[in-house]
């Protein structure tokens, strides 16, 4: 009866209102009730079924305006777009006043409740999100007694909840609303596909898979059940369920849906057809089916894509290559499918060894990928740090065929040597033909004819050192540089020249002047080839040992970038897998398990993390990781203990500035006494002023004792063992003129000829630098500029969220250093005069002893650069200190990646009071406040 009323005529209903009103005057002195019966009829007829019309209307350009991507997993609800909103704003505000006016001048109706539900539903639609949680909220606790409009308000007030990312609050709403379940049965689907959604936001596919079903058996709307129907098959087969994910697609494509959803349903039913049609064959043949229809022109680039796939899942990667380069071919505005063939070609040549052509589709993948893009971040990371981590797979490539070959008899290894030299040359031949006028003949020749054939080795791939003409290049050049151009003999290294020798020698350099010479020259190229053989194959223990010992670090390497750079926690348990099997007792071992331990238990498997775990604490229960694990409060001992080191560091340099170096020396020996394995970076520094101190009133063997005793206790310090071996050199060398002085080290004298360099102690707080008056310049400046130059120079919007994953570093937990992909040109051009910077917060810290270590680091690590460290007031607010000048990016660079890593030990002040940064000459000469400096480190973090 209610929907017959809907199709009465207006002039009839009308009418009927106007006899109701009669009615109702008749009967109004013989019954009173709480409501209006003219209210409820002028209400429910007229403002509630033409507010629900603006509804209606406004959920249509909802659906019709959102953009599905059918490659990507689908939403479970077509939830409100910047261009739905803005087309239905007008609609909602009407909406809004109709609600508005049942609720104000309809009192007595007994319609509020929904006229409060419209205008929740009114904000959903407007991206009020907020506003309409609130409504809803309203609508469930004033009207708990209706369940038909308080179950529609839980369920709408749950999606309200999930839009603003408030989950946890939502799974309450939900778990409240399926409470009523059974005393109301309208907003079933709803309820189900929420929880559904929320279960997916959450990671929890298994269940969402469950709620979805529910939500399909429960929805009579035929749109929603196909969309979940195809995020279903989605879904499935992320789980490997195939068959299940199959029948979802088909039921999808023989539907009356759009005919890209049902093309993409049937692209992926192809895909997945296994029992009726099990052959790469009959899957291929139903794909190149399709490519024949005309409809799918614009499609062909998919399904080229989806046979490179099936080749590819069949144990073939050449020809899904082949097919992936087609999808490629095509032409389509379809980015999110460029991506896909992009990445699927970087990925197969990478893990292949074919570094040079991988890093190329990283590139391109890194151009037209889309922030929206699944693994956007993951990407960005590896083109990134791609470089770090091919340098040190090579390592391992080169050294695994370097042993392999040194372990064959001389007469067979030099077969084999003779034979990749003839490989090789047949590569420059190809390689010139295609220079000349290559075809895709000549090209798919060349890419085959790079695999030597090696079965014995089982590396018939470009991870095969030589197979690798890039890795062999690098390598010919180095050894070039180290050798120059010798000829092919036994004993080259340190055997005489004979006079053929010469006359070969002669007349390499006479073809080749240069590198770049040589290089066009296949013959002296071939030839410097076999020199590198036989240069670097290991034919002793030693040498054996010392490869080893470049393969566990390669190793380990690699699986640190895998987890920290990359975020690639698969990688990285696979790496650091492959090093403990090959190498069980490498000196890595306990920081393997605590790495594996971490990794298992952050990926949820309990059985393998506590495996490790198990180890750890068996094998090496004294280790620092053992009593990381033991020990909660391990870290905050810890960085107490080192906070204790800085402390004394400081007080102790002060006392050396003043000339007490007897209290420095004891005072070593008394900080020394309880080092934390966190602190022997301040330990070495510290040994060094003792040693220092020593020097300035003892003799040269005294001093000489100091300094080798640093040199034996700290192997691996790379700060202060260079500097302490370059006095252990200078002594040797000028030992007869030393020993004569007592003490050896004297008294800070500029007319005398100084030690090595000796430090000149400038008391803080007198390094204040008079820069001069500085141009005024507004303090937003600089960002405005450098946002738009972004902007402008990669059409691209900025990115806001800067690649940040949490490391899982051994020690405390710390922050990844990403650089952004996209460098602002104008703000850090390639050429320029450039400092490396230190921002320092506290205005009072000390800076003295942390300028002290900075110049042991470039006098040890930059020694010929001739750095200058300069500090500069900030009003009275912060300290800059300054290092440089470099000449260029690049240089600049370069000096950063090699200072971070030790800045911890370098600067004796707490790490959360400073931040480093790159910059310009020019761009420093404008940055006269804090606020502007703050402005600068906000620009840089945004480029």
């Amino acid at each position: 009866m209610k929907n017959l009323i809907k199709f009465i005529p207006t002039s009839v209903r009308y009418s009927g209102l106007f006899a109701a009103a009669l009615l109702s005057g008749c009967f109004s002195k013989k019954k009173s009730t709480n409501t209006d019966f003219m209210q409820n009829l002028s209400t429910r007829y007229n403002i509630l079924y033409n507010g629900n019309l603006i509804l209606d209307q406004a959920v249509n350009n909802r659906e019709n305006s959102y953009h599905d991507n059918y490659q990507k997993q689908l939403t479970v609800f077509k939830e409100p777009t910047t261009e739905s909103i803005q087309s239905s704003e007008h609609l909602m505000d009407s909406l809004i006043g109709k609600a508005n006016r049942i609720i104000l001048e309809k009192t007595k109706s007994k319609y509020i409740d929904q006229a409060y539900f419209l205008t929740g539903r009114a904000n959903y639609e407007k991206g009020n999100y907020y506003n309409a949680a609130e409504f809803f909220t309203y609508v469930t606790r004033v009207y708990a007694n209706k369940p038909i409009i308080r179950q529609a308000a839980l369920g709408w007030k749950a999606r309200s909840l999930i839009q603003i990312g408030s989950l946890s609050e939502a799974s309450l709403v939900l778990d409240t609303a399926f409470m009523g379940l059974q005393s109301e049965k309208k907003s079933k689907s709803l309820i189900f596909a929420t929880q559904a959604d929320y279960y997916l936001r959450t990671g929890d596919t298994n269940s969402g898979v469950d709620m979805l079903i529910q939500a399909i058996e429960n929805s009579h709307h035929k749109s929603d059940k196909l969309r979940w129907h195809y995020l279903l098959g989605q879904l499935l087969v992320h789980e490997g369920k195939l068959s299940e994910a199959y029948e979802h697609f088909k039921k999808v494509a023989r539907s009356n849906v759009s005919y890209e959803m049902a093309f993409h349903a049937n692209l992926n039913s192809i895909f997945l057809i296994d029992s009726l049609n099990p052959s790469v064959e009959n899957k291929v043949a139903l794909l190149k089916h399709m490519l024949r229809d005309d409809k799918n022109k614009e499609f062909k680039d998919q399904i080229y894509y989806q046979i490179g796939e099936v080749y590819d899942k069949a144990g073939d990667p050449s020809s899904g290559i082949d097919y992936f380069k087609m999808a490629l071919q095509q032409e389509s505005i379809n980015n999110y499918q460029k991506t896909l063939s992009y990445l699927k070609l970087a990925n197969l040549y990478f893990d292949e060894g074919t570094y040079e052509k991988a890093k190329l589709y990283y590139d391109s993948t890194a151009a037209v990928i889309q922030k929206d893009y699944p693994d956007y971040d993951m990407v960005n990371r590896k083109v990134i740090h791609l470089d770090t981590l091919i340098s040190q797979l090579r390592i391992v490539g080169r050294e695994d065929t370097l042993q392999w070959l040194g372990r064959m008899p001389k007469n067979q290894s030099d077969l084999v040597i003779d034979s990749l030299v003839g490989e090789y040359i047949v590569y420059l031949n190809l390689q010139k033909k295609q220079q000349a006028g290559p075809t895709n003949e000549n090209n798919n020749v060349l890419e085959r004819n790079n695999e030597v054939l090696l079965q014995r080795n089982n590396a018939t791939d470009n991870r095969f050192y030589f197979n690798n003409p890039d890795a062999i290049s690098k390598g010919l050049s180095a050894f070039k540089r180290r050798w120059g151009n010798r000829p092919l003999a036994d004993n080259w290294r340190t055997g005489d020249k004979t006079s053929q020798q010469r006359i070969e020698e002669k007349q390499l350099s006479a073809n080749a002047e240069s590198q770049e010479e040589l290089a066009t020259d296949s013959a002296g190229k071939a030839l410097l080839q076999k020199h590198y053989y036989t240069g670097h194959l290991p034919n002793n223990p030693e040498l054996f040992d010392a490869s080893d010992k470049r393969i566990m670090d390669a190793l380990f390497n690699a699986g640190n970038i895998y987890r920290d750079d990359l975020d690639d926690q698969e990688k990285a348990i696979e790496t650091y897998q492959k090093l403990l099997k090959r190498y069980p007792n490498n000196k890595y071992q306990a920081e393997l398990y605590y790495n594996l331990y971490l990794l298992y238990a952050k990926a949820g498997n309990l059985k393998a993390a506590t495996h490790y775990k198990e180890k750890l604490l068996g094998t090496f229960p004294d280790s620092r990781y053992s009593q990381i694990l033991m020990d909660p409060q391990y870290f905050e001992k810890e960085n107490k203990k080192v906070l204790g080191l800085r402390t004394a560091y400081n007080r102790l340099f002060e006392l050396y500035t003043e000339n007490k170096y007897t209290a420095v020396i004891s005072g070593v020996d008394s900080a020394l006494q309880h080092i934390p394995a966190e602190g022997t970076g301040i330990a070495s520094q510290l040994a060094y002023l003792q040693a220092l101190a020593t020097g300035r009133i003892d003799s040269l063997t005294s001093f000489e004792q100091s300094l080798k005793q640093i040199a034996e206790h700290y192997p691996s310090d790379s700060l202060i063992v260079p500097l302490v071996k370059q006095h252990l050199a200078y002594i040797e060398a000028h030992r007869d003129s030393l020993r004569q002085r007592q003490p050896v080290l004297y008294g800070s004298d500029t007319a005398r000829e100084q030690f090595v360099d000796e430090p000149s102690m400038t008391k803080w707080p007198e390094l204040v630098i008079n820069r001069g008056p500085k141009p005024s310049r507004p303090r937003q400046l600089l960002t405005i500029s450098a946002k738009q130059s972004t902007l402008k120079q990669n059409n691209i919007s900025l990115n806001e969220s800067a690649l940040s994953p949490q490391n899982l570093k051994t020690g405390a937990i710390a922050q990844n250093r990403h650089e952004n992909s996209y460098r602002n040109k104008e703000l850090l051009p390639d050429s320029a005069a450039y400092y490396f910077a230190i921002h320092v917060e506290n205005p009072r810290v000390n800076m003295a002893p942390s300028r002290y270590g900075i110049g042991q680091f470039n006098r040890t690590q930059f020694a010929g650069k001739k750095l200058t460290h300069q500090l500069y007031r900030i009003d009275k607010d912060a300290q800059l200190l300054y290092i440089g000048i470099f000449g260029n990016y690049q240089e600049v660079k370069f000096y950063e990646s090699r200072i971070i890593p030790l800045l911890q030990n370098i600067m004796k002040i707490p790490a959360d009071i400073y931040q480093t940064f790159i910059i310009t000459k020019d761009n420093l000469e404008t940055l006269t406040d804090e606020d502007q400096i703050l402005d600068y480190l906000q620009t840089i973090k945004e480029q």
